[in-house]
């Protein structure tokens, strides 16, 4: 069996008061959760859906718009989130462990990202499959500066970094279940922080397998994000 997470509890502070709540928000009247609801269903390859949700409001308020027939064919479980994002993933994991059938892998995605499709999860399957694990990632176009702030002057020294050996990771990530539990479990009794899942697997020394993404995948987290989102969908309304 396998099962998607969609992380849907994030607190969208830096959307400010433009937007009430982004993963709610309809672009080109379809909620943005809806989106990415939709390219996993799509795929077809996915037995069990976990979303997990920020406060009892947000819940009530995605259970009014979630498709009848994803509620009726999938019966999605909805989960509270934690204090963070790693915290609400890990909620999520335990929650798979209680199910009877045992899941193989698991996909971990971002619901604010609405732009990910259907043919791009499967390839990234196929590549969990042979590896593991399959993180999508993109190249590096602009030049890329790293600063140093404890330096006395009003100027931080900067240093460039080679670009060529940068990636920017993306989601959805898909892991074979047991490899992930057992390094988010790891992550967690030593009190670590980490900003994305395939980080728990580096934590444990384990190799990452990253998958290039040429299409536009980009997360909601600014108010300037809706348009430029809007943009490419209706680029390619399909």
């Amino acid at each position: 069996m396998n099962c998607a997470i969609l992380l849907a509890a994030g607190s969208g502070a830096r959307m400010g008061t433009s937007v009430e709540d982004k993963i709610l928000f309809p672009i080109m009247e379809i909620p943005v959760i809806c989106y990415s609801i939709k390219a996993f269903t799509d795929t077809k390859q996915f037995d069990r859906y976990l979303i997990v949700y920020r406060d009892q409001a947000q819940k009530e308020q995605i259970l009014e718009i979630l498709p009848a027939s994803f509620i009726e064919e999938y019966q999605p479980r909805l989960i509270k989130g934690g204090d963070s994002r790693q915290r609400s993933v890990f909620n999520a994991l335990q929650e798979l462990e209680s199910f009877e059938e045992p899941v193989q892998y698991v996909a971990i995605h971002d619901a604010a990202r609405p732009l990910i499709n259907s043919d791009f999860i499967l390839k990234l399957l196929t590549e969990a499959k042979k590896y593991q694990n399959a993180i999508p990632a993109t190249l590096l176009t602009d030049t890329i500066k790293q600063i140093d702030e404890s330096t006395a002057s009003d100027s931080p020294l900067v240093k460039d970094l080679d670009r060529s050996k940068l990636r920017s990771v993306q989601t959805p990530q898909i892991f074979d279940f047991a490899l992930i539990n057992e390094c988010y479990r790891k992550v967690f009794e030593s009190k670590q922080s980490i900003t994305d899942d395939s980080s728990s697997l580096v934590f444990s020394e384990i190799k990452i397998n990253l998958v290039l993404n040429d299409q536009p995948n980009p997360k909601i987290t600014t108010k300037n994000d809706l348009g430029y989102i809007l943009y490419l969908l209706n680029q390619n309304p399909s």
